[in-house]
């Protein structure tokens, strides 16, 4: 098996490039428009983005290969739950200020301003998922429409069985994908 095999969504590379400006444009095409940075002297940029589309969610795969600032300001349209594979990523959303890392995933609110520093080694599968259909899921459950913007808080435990079936859910979507036969829509 290749490295290239190894790495999750494979076969659906949007780009790979060691230029700042193609990688913030690339990446904002799929998510939104943001400020990207690499920090530390001699730091090398070797970004890759890896990219399975859905109509209300999108599996990807990204990994900067340098120390990155990431800030995106409101998503608006969309909640992004952050999987680290490896690595660590400091997470400011809103008010809520932490680390996400294998063992803590980060699940970004649209509607709070958010600013992330994914340190060199940090590698990343992220689940894009439409805000007006998740909220729109949520008001028909509760039969009632909601007063308020739905809003997660701060990272999500992976080492407790909610949030490690929510990874192995994560990965066995990205699985089905690499062996071909994807269960998302």
């Amino acid at each position: 098996m290749t490295a290239e095999q190894t790495v999750p969504l494979a076969g659906h590379m949007l780009f790979r490039s060691r230029d700042l400006d193609e990688a913030r444009d690339r990446v904002a095409r799929v998510f939104c428009p943001h400020r990207l940075e690499t920090i530390g002297r001699g730091s090398r940029l070797d970004a890759r983005h890896h990219h399975y589309p859905g109509e209300r969610l999108s599996l990807n795969y990204i990994d900067y290969g340098a120390k990155a600032l990431i800030a995106p300001g409101e998503l608006r349209d969309f909640f992004l739950l952050q999987i680290p594979l490896s690595g660590n990523a400091a997470i400011v959303n809103g008010r809520q200020d932490y680390c996400s890392h294998a063992g803590r995933a980060a699940l970004l609110n649209p509607h709070l301003p958010t600013r992330m520093i994914w340190d060199e080694k940090c590698r990343q599968v992220l689940v894009w998922i439409d805000r007006q259909a998740l909220e729109g899921f949520l008001a028909d459950q509760r039969g009632t429409p909601l007063r308020q913007p739905l809003t997660f808080l701060g990272g999500l435990d992976l080492t407790r069985p909610q949030g490690a079936g929510l990874r192995r859910l994560v990965m066995h979507l990205v699985a089905e994908v690499d062996a071909g036969t994807p269960s998302i829509g």
